[in-house]
């Protein structure tokens, strides 16, 4: 049934005026539900529940049909705005249906209201349904921040909740009412809406379209704000990330930048290649690109012979050309994003925006942050082990999580592999892929240490102590929980984690 809108006499149209422009919450008082209730119940009661209709997070809007007659009638759970009453029409607005609606749908949908009450005097309402497979009850608490809906089934055993961060009482457990409310609030303590809506001539349902009226801008406000807010979060979240990820890339960029010089250091390292010697931290050498052919001291790996050190500054100064370029590039991209980020932001937050209705989708497209990547997209890089190619061109894979280590040792990896695991420290089993028949391979052997110690509580440190073995030699106790293994025969190494090589082999484990 369709209500005409009403012409409020003066002092409704005063308070609503003062409620809106002051944002003041317009909860139904005890006294507003006692009018609406009383005009609606005979209205309603022997009618059939055609549709309930989910029109916001907390509103509901319920289709009853009586002999040639429709009621739209609305209960909503708002923490501003928790009111019931009569609709004129249906609302435009649609929200998720959320597992609340679901459950009204397959339970009191097409179900038969015979009667409806108002448990004691306090802002309750509750609605009783008798279906095909029984009755049920929904009870709705109008009671501000405190509102909610319970749906009963024939004992009071609650069954769903409406809101269920704010429920009272779990799913199983019997419906008991709130504290009942003061005689001082029942006697008019709580502001009523309507007061004075009597004086409407020849309306019918005059309450309830009064306080439809009343209560209809605060209550789109209400929605617009909720799907404001709902637009925005998710783009701060990228914003977030994108600021991040700019961070980052700046940092790395600085790293990169220490090694500006290295190529020409490179070139002093080989005009004076006679005076290097494995094991000396550093040495001392003339600088033949200079006009006076300074001594400068150039640092030294003393792990490494002389011609792996002087390789060393070359590699660096490569890996500083092509990582600037990449950083360059993915900095452009980042700041793109963000303009784009913002842009969407201030179209949201703009007076004017509206969200898209029926579509579901927001009025202002979001824009993919590259620094943001979809569920599918992470679950497909988080499913196995991480994957590193070592620099003699050998796979190591690092295990995520207790039961992939267990995956990784007991299933993925051969008995010739080499296994490897941070001593005395929490972390990742690592595993070495060797070919059969091949020799230990020594660069190999470090490098997957490596990956044990940047993979493991150790990591802050930067080095540290690995066990490494052959995996047939790795044995599981009966009954231990995943990630917990036995080794015999196992031998240590120590090693530097070096980042820029961890980062050379991530890269090449991704591409392969």
């Amino acid at each position: 049934m369709l209500l005409p809108r009403p012409v409020l006499p003066h002092n409704i149209r005063h308070e609503q005026g003062k409620a809106i422009a002051g944002e003041l919450k317009m909860n139904i008082s005890a006294r507003d539900l006692s009018l609406v209730l009383e005009e609606f119940k005979g209205a309603i009661e022997g009618a059939f529940l055609d549709k309930a209709t989910q029109t916001a997070e907390w509103e509901w809007v319920f289709l009853l049909r009586k002999g040639g007659q429709k009621n739209l009638l609305l209960i909503s759970l708002s923490a501003q705005n928790s009111r019931t009453h009569l609709l004129s029409s249906m609302p435009e607005e649609r929200a998720n249906q959320g597992h609340f609606t679901g459950i009204l749908k397959k339970t009191i949908s097409r179900g038969f209201l015979y009667s409806v009450e108002r448990p004691g005097r306090d802002r309750i309402l509750k609605l009783n349904f008798n279906t095909h497979s029984g009755d049920y009850h929904l009870v709705a608490e109008l009671m501000g921040g405190r509102a909610n809906a319970y749906l009963l089934d024939a004992t009071g055993k609650i069954i769903a909740t409406a809101l269920s961060k704010k429920s009272r009482a779990g799913i199983g457990e019997i419906y008991s009412p709130p504290p009942p409310m003061e005689e001082s609030a029942v006697r008019g303590n709580q502001p009523a809406i309507i007061a004075g809506t009597e004086k409407l001539p020849g309306k019918k349902f005059p309450f309830n379209v009064a306080l439809e009226t009343i209560c209809k801008e605060p209550a789109e406000k209400e929605k617009l704000e909720s799907a404001r807010k709902e637009e925005i979060s998710p783009l701060k979240d990228e914003l977030k990330k994108a600021t991040r990820l700019m961070t980052a890339l700046e940092r790395e960029r600085t790293e990169l930048e220490k090694h500006k010089g290295d190529k020409r250091l490179g070139d002093i390292l080989q005009a004076n290649f006679h005076l290097l010697k494995r094991g000396i931290p550093s040495v001392t050498v003339t600088d033949v690109f200079s006009e006076n052919e300074a001594q400068i001291e150039i640092l030294l790996n003393p792990a490494l012979d002389p011609a792996e050190n002087m390789a060393l500054y070359y590699k660096r100064y490569r890996r500083r050309e092509k990582g600037l370029a990449r950083i360059a590039e993915r900095l452009a991209e980042t700041e793109k994003s963000l303009e784009k980020i913002n842009d969407s932001i201030k179209k949201i937050e703009s007076p004017t925006w509206r969200p898209i209705e029926k579509t579901g989708e927001s009025a202002v497209k979001r824009p993919r942050s590259i620094a943001s990547k979809s569920k599918s997209q992470k679950q497909q890089k988080e499913n196995g082990p991480r994957r590193f190619i070592s620099s003699e061109g050998h796979v190591i894979l690092v295990g995520r999580s207790d039961r992939e280590n267990d995956e990784l040792t007991f299933r993925t990896a051969n008995g010739r592999d080499l296994w490897l695991h941070a001593r005395d420290y929490p972390g990742s089993h690592v595993v070495a892929k060797l070919p059969k028949g091949i020799e230990l391979p020594q660069k190999t052997l470090r490098e997957a240490a490596m990956l044990a110690i940047h993979y493991s509580k150790a990591a802050k440190s930067g080095k540290g102590e690995v066990t490494w073995l052959y995996a047939k030699d790795v044995k599981k106790p009966k009954g231990a929980p995943p990630g917990k293994v036995i080794v015999t025969g196992a031998k240590s190494v120590s090693v530097r984690v070096d980042e820029d090589l961890i980062r050379e082999m991530k890269e090449k484990g991704e591409k392969s």
